[in-house]
């Protein structure tokens, strides 16, 4: 009998992982040209920014101008559309997703065409993680009833032809606004705004917020008058831009970088009671906010909702202009999110309980469960951790009763879940997503023959599987670059995530002081050591148990990041490990 309690652990690769070393930069290059910092500088060459007026150009911290809306296919028809549906006073019904890009896409579609419309005008429409992803039928139903002339459907729709057809026939004009992956041609019958039809690799990873705003630029250069009381211009809706491009784990680079500091700026001030709220129920200083805290703290949150319930209530705390109901929604989304937590803690367990009771389960190349007990909306949440722990690709489905599974699949680097379940779509009742994460589902008396095929495939890719752990190291840290003045200089990479990670340091022959565990369960482990003349606290989540590799031990070598740990206004100087080597 398997205890479940700690079956996760089990998944854990065994591998040693693998240091990565920085690229060697040639005594040639001139790193003060670059950044006068000398360890920013050498992140920018080794990240590619090898020119002074390219690095410049990457750490200029001012606005930006927005990319041009026109560069996305069929933006024009779009915004000629909605120009004449405000401009006729018709009744428009948003259609969005249940994750945090599609309530903010909704949220802002919906700010924007309500000054123009009125409330009583504008129908928003947020599925439930039941109901199955992309555009429904009762969606459908829900906006002709609502009399509507005109359907927006944001984050979902590019791939819904039975569904957009049904709304043809029902008389509604459709408009899809989305960034998904799209499986053979567009739907027919609607205006389909999205970067993956056209060639400007440059917009290929916008989000559906990010398209949304897009149109919110092209209806400005058209002459509506877009804005977001008090602000007065479209730049207001740049907040909301931040949150579902970071929230979707988009890429932080090109545009999305450009939209998301702009973003991050405009969140800092911002005066949405809904989210001042979060932040404070979160003990969070929304002045010194930035992308990770948007990942760790307000995303999880907002998509919390959508996760184990009714996204609704993310989208009426972004809509809410009252403090005092904004304070209940964010408060009810903490506990939300508390129980989100416990909920993936057990899935976590009973999933890896489920896998390693096959006996061959370590010479598969992907890892499969499924249970009822599993909501939906979960299960690519706690896939993800699971490949985390055992660089496996995973796929978990939720059993539903009339025999259907319906599940998540999460893939590691080099294998394309999209591509593959394309050429398995005869198996599939539905499925879409793409390189990385993918939807499916399926009957249950095909699971064997869809797991056996799926084996196949990812035996057949190059790729080496478990992954191997591994840390790329940006930088060697000397005792002098050891100091809060080096933090403050790395804030010029912000924004940081997906695609300009977080820079990962190495500290040579640290000095061991003291060590301890910490945390209400004992799980963590505590560090303190001597990096030349600095004394360094250290943190190392989830890691008591290697506690015992350094009884007796002088020197480590460290890699992890540099950061301020600020708690109850006190600040200090944090490494927040990732991995240790003893040293000399």
């Amino acid at each position: 009998m398997i205890d479940v309690s700690n079956a996760f652990v089990a998944l854990r690769s065994q591998q040693p992982i693998a240091w990565i070393e920085p690229a060697p930069i040639p005594d040639t290059v001139l790193l003060e040209s670059l950044h006068p910092n000398p360890v920013v500088a050498e992140i920018l060459w080794r990240r590619g920014h090898t020119r002074p007026d390219a690095t410049s150009a990457f750490t200029d911290a001012r606005p930006r101008p927005a990319p041009s809306p026109w560069r996305i296919p069929n933006m024009e028809a779009a915004v000629d559309r909605v120009t004449t549906a405000i401009r006729n006073g018709e009744k428009v019904a948003i259609f969005g997703d249940y994750d945090a890009d599609g309530v903010t896409s909704s949220a802002l579609l919906t700010r924007l065409l309500q000054p123009h419309l009125g409330e009583e005008r504008v129908l928003t429409l947020l599925p439930e993680r039941s109901e199955g992803y992309g555009l429904s039928l009762r969606g459908v139903g829900d906006a002709t009833r609502f009399d509507a002339s005109l359907l927006i459907a944001v984050d979902c729709g590019s791939s819904d032809h039975k569904t957009i057809e049904a709304a043809h026939q029902a008389g509604l004009d459709v408009i899809v606004l989305d960034h998904h992956r799209i499986n053979g041609e567009p739907p027919e019958h609607a205006i389909v705004v999205s970067p993956q039809l056209g060639d400007d690799h440059a917009m290929r990873d916008l989000t559906g917020v990010g398209v949304a705003w897009l149109l919110a630029c092209g209806l400005a250069q058209n002459g509506i008058q877009v804005a977001d009381p008090p602000a007065k211009t479209e730049r207001a809706f740049l907040d909301l831009v931040a949150i579902g491009t970071v929230a979707d784990v988009s890429a932080l680079d090109g545009i999305n970088r450009d939209l998301v500091r702009d973003g991050v700026d405009i969140l800092r001030k911002t005066i949405r009671p809904g989210l001042r709220a979060m932040a404070r129920v979160a003990e969070r200083d929304l002045r010194s906010l930035n992308a990770t805290d948007i990942a760790f703290m307000i995303a999880p949150r907002l998509n919390s909702a959508g996760r184990i319930g009714s996204p609704r209530i993310a989208y009426d705390l972004l809509m809410e202009r009252d403090p005092a109901f904004a304070e209940r929604y964010a408060l009810e989304l903490e506990r939300i999110n508390r129980q989100r937590k416990h909920l993936a803690a057990t899935m976590q367990n009973e999933a890896a309980a489920q896998i390693i009771e096959r006996p061959d389960w370590d010479d598969w190349p992907v890892l499969i469960a499924s249970s009822p007990d599993w909501p939906a909306g979960m299960v690519g949440m706690v896939a993800s951790k699971i490949v985390e722990a055992s660089g496996c690709p995973t796929i978990l489905f939720e059993e539903q009763e009339d025999g259907v599974l319906v599940g998540s699949a999460r893939a590691i680097e080099g294998v394309n879940i999209g591509a593959m379940l394309d050429e398995l779509g005869d198996l599939l009742i539905r499925h879409g997503g793409h390189s990385g994460a993918a939807g499916l589902s399926l009957h249950r008396d095909r699971l064997e023959e869809f797991s056996e095929s799926l084996a196949d495939l990812m035996m057949a890719v190059e790729v080496e599987i478990p992954e191997p752990p591994s840390l790329r190291i940006a930088a060697d840290l000397a005792p002098e670059s050891v100091s809060v003045d080096t933090v403050r200089a790395l804030q010029c990479l912000e924004p940081l995530g997906r695609g300009n990670e977080t820079p990962l340091f190495r500290i040579n022959g640290a000095r061991l002081m003291q060590y301890s565990t910490m945390g209400a369960s004992n799980d963590h482990l505590r560090v303190t050591v001597r990096h030349g003349d600095r004394q360094l606290e250290c943190v190392y989540w989830n890691a008591a148990h290697r506690s015992s590799e350094l009884t007796e031990r002088r020197s480590l070598d460290l890699v992890g990041t540099l950061g301020i740990n600020t708690w109850r206004d006190n600040s200090r100087l944090q490494f927040e490990l990732k991995d240790f080597r003893m040293g000399p």
